[in-house]
């Protein structure tokens, strides 16, 4: 391999992942985040994730979205985004390490290429990567996912008779933090419980037992409990007549709208899986031959769990969202990696490794970024300069008892609007009186009316 060309592909990937840090420092608060920054900036974390848990959804008392809540409280905002982009960086390291096993023989060959997937991760989240990274109060989404990763390694070494008792003793304590989570990933978790004792044709053992029965009943006493009883309703009015009718519709709908967002990361897997078929063309996977397809997917689990995300919305679709979307999408980047990287090296042959080749194309995907993203980088700096001006109008009025305020809304720079920052404009101010972000202006500078300019 050409040292020169493995050299600058190490150095465009410092340079990639380092433009993802420098873009928090100009990221500000939006809907959820502005108000909850200012609830706990007069009240303490601990009354506010309370009245939050029993007024409206008892998940809320979460030993995670706690944890959140002061690190929100105590952490400047874009050191909050940090955070939480180092938590995507962790769960990318878990999914390419221990879910699809790559093993390289040199640290920095492990580095790249983990830099290129975490890279081929991000631009496919592309249509959720604000809500579930640089968004605070989407980033919760992050922590839920690296707490349902831990569970199943911990699961399969304890089922693998691999662990101690200390790694009962965490488990038990993970399972006990899983089973207070959002519904969509506890479910997956049971899934996959089911799934493995029904492919080994054998129990999950006691320890384990107790696992997925602690997520059973924290699940069970949240969906019961006071907190949750406006959620409950919601979903009690959202039941028509014709049940089955309408469980079969949201599960189409929620499909397709899952596998929608989920398309172009299938795209940039295949392109990772091709690289990896280049780099080392020999079988990673021993057990994962084409000629037992069932099998196959039954072994890899991961398809069943994605689909499996998606049942707590068959009977209320209007509780998923995109970021509930984030445990499908990563369970079918896992399925499609192996489903790929099989056929690859059966219809691509290849003698011997083009690592030349595989490195080119990820210095070309990582020129490609550097170049790109700096554009996202000028965006979220001037929309702070926009977002500065507007807080200072509005700091202003209430100082001085103003009851109408006029702003503007965000004006980009850019034609077409960074898909890293398309959020931000979808949930920007407007004359809508329904405008959250108005809502929550309104509240923290007690004006009583804001007008949006036209542009």
């Amino acid at each position: 391999m050409n040292k020169y060309l493995k050299l600058s592909v190490a150095i465009a990937s410092v340079i990639s992942l380092l433009l993802l840090f420098i873009f928090c420092f100009f990221l500000f608060p939006v809907i959820d985040d502005t108000n909850l920054n200012y609830l706990i900036s007069n009240d303490s974390v601990w009354n506010i994730t309370y009245q939050f848990g029993i007024n409206w959804d008892a998940r809320i008392l979460s030993p995670l979205v706690f944890f959140k809540h002061y690190l929100q409280k105590y952490l400047p905002h874009s050191i909050g985004a940090i955070f939480y982009l180092l938590i995507f960086f962790l769960n990318s390291y878990i999914v390419l390490f221990k879910f699809l096993k790559l093993k390289f023989n040199k640290p920095l060959n492990s580095f790249i290429f983990f830099s290129f997937f975490s890279l081929c991760v991000f631009y496919g989240l592309n249509t959720i990567v604000f809500q579930v990274i640089f968004w605070q109060s989407g980033g919760y989404y992050q922590l839920c996912l690296l707490v349902g990763l831990l569970w199943i390694i911990l699961f399969d070494l304890i089922y693998d008779n691999l662990g101690n008792k200390y790694y009962s003793k965490l488990f038990i304590l993970i399972s006990i933090i899983a089973g207070t989570l959002t519904y969509n990933i506890t479910i997956c978790l049971v899934f996959y419980s089911l799934i493995k004792a029904y492919v080994n044709k054998k129990g999950i053992g006691k320890i384990l037992g107790i696992g997925v029965l602690i997520i059973l009943i924290l699940n069970f006493l949240i969906m019961v409990s006071p907190g949750s009883l406006q959620r409950t309703n919601l979903v009690q009015s959202q039941i028509s007549s014709k049940l089955v009718l309408q469980i079969l519709r949201a599960a189409v709908h929620i499909t397709i709208d899952y596998f929608s967002w989920s398309k172009i990361i299938i795209g940039f897997i295949f392109l990772f899986a091709f690289t990896i078929h280049l780099f080392s063309p020999t079988n990673i996977y021993d057990d994962y031959n084409l000629e037992n397809i069932k099998n196959n997917i039954l072994k890899s689990k991961f398809l069943l769990l994605a689909l499996s995300s998606i049942i707590p919305f068959l009977i209320a679709p209007s509780l998923g969202s995109k970021r509930t979307a984030l445990f499908f999408i990563i369970f079918i980047i896992i399925f499609f990696f192996q489903l790929f990287l099989s056929f690859l090296r059966r219809i691509i042959i290849i003698r011997k490794p083009l690592q030349n080749l595989s490195f080119m194309i990820m210095f070309s995907f990582f020129v490609y970024h550097i170049f790109t993203f700096s554009d996202h980088i000028y965006v979220a700096f001037d929309l702070k300069k926009q977002n500065n001006s507007r807080l200072q109008i509005l700091s202003n009025a209430k100082r001085n008892n103003i009851d109408t305020v006029n702003l503007s809304a965000f004006k980009f720079e850019l034609k077409d609007i960074p898909f890293s920052l398309d959020f931000v404009k979808e949930t920007d101010i407007n004359n809508d009186s329904n405008n959250q972000q108005i809502m929550h202006y309104k509240n923290i500078y007690n004006v009583k009316k804001i007008v949006v300019e036209k542009k």
